[in-house]
């Protein structure tokens, strides 16, 4: 899995080989493993037989909480900067959401160049967060526009595809179908939004993250230090 020519394309390092870095230090008993995701904590463990303990980011209620009920999904959002990186857009796959608001007939925002304090904020000129990506460690956008009660929809990647409430898809009709089955629908849409709200706000907020994920990998780091 030598990613040279990956990141060659995408502006990063040539020179940086995953394997080779795993090789250095992966025996290292004094290195504690963490992945994002049970996808990256089961390739890690399939590639690299290494035990990744699995440590999630949360979000904080405090800065990402609803200000406005969505009624109509009209246009929807994605984090980042397109058509710039091209390791980015490989990933990130930006040239499908323009194609699934073109054929639902909506439109879209590309969600950046904006001050990280602004939290809650990132998110109000949208009615629909969408996770368009091939791999995630979150989508952490999704996490977020959630807890502000912003209806999301998402291909199977990272968490997305780990809580039951979340609407996936594989295929732009089918995102498209989606989006038209709840505009179709104002009480159809506002219990999806709740639902979705309901799972994340429970499963990700930090005080939840930080006693299922963290605290073990950190009592495990010092009950290493005492042998």
């Amino acid at each position: 899995m030598n990613t040279g020519n990956y990141w060659d394309e995408a502006g990063g390092v040539p020179e940086t080989d995953i394997p080779n870095f795993i090789e250095l230090i992966g025996d290292n008993p004094d290195i504690l493993w963490g992945a994002p995701t049970l996808d990256i904590q089961k390739s890690l463990k399939d590639l690299f037989n290494i035990n990744a303990m699995s440590v999630i980011a949360g979000v904080n209620k405090k800065d990402f909480f609803p200000t406005r009920k969505i009624n109509k999904i009209t246009t929807l959002g994605l984090n980042g900067i397109p058509f710039v990186n091209k390791g980015w857009d490989l990933i990130k796959r930006p040239d499908m959401m323009v194609d699934i608001t073109h054929k639902a007939k909506l439109k879209y925002k590309f969600i950046n160049n904006q001050p990280l304090t602004d939290h809650h904020n990132l998110y109000k000129d949208i009615d629909m967060y969408i996770c368009t990506s091939v791999n995630e460690a979150g989508p952490y956008g999704i996490a977020e526009a959630a807890f502000c009660k912003i209806p999301v929809i998402s291909t199977p990647v990272g968490y997305a595809s780990k809580f039951k409430s979340i609407k996936t898809f594989t295929t732009v009709d089918e995102a498209v179908s989606i989006i038209n089955d709840l505009n179709s629908n104002p009480k159809k849409l506002e219990k999806y939004i709740n639902d979705v709200y309901e799972e994340l706000t429970r499963n990700l907020n930090w005080k939840h993250v930080a006693k299922t994920y963290w605290k073990p990998l950190i009592e495990k780091r010092l009950n290493s230090n005492k042998t």
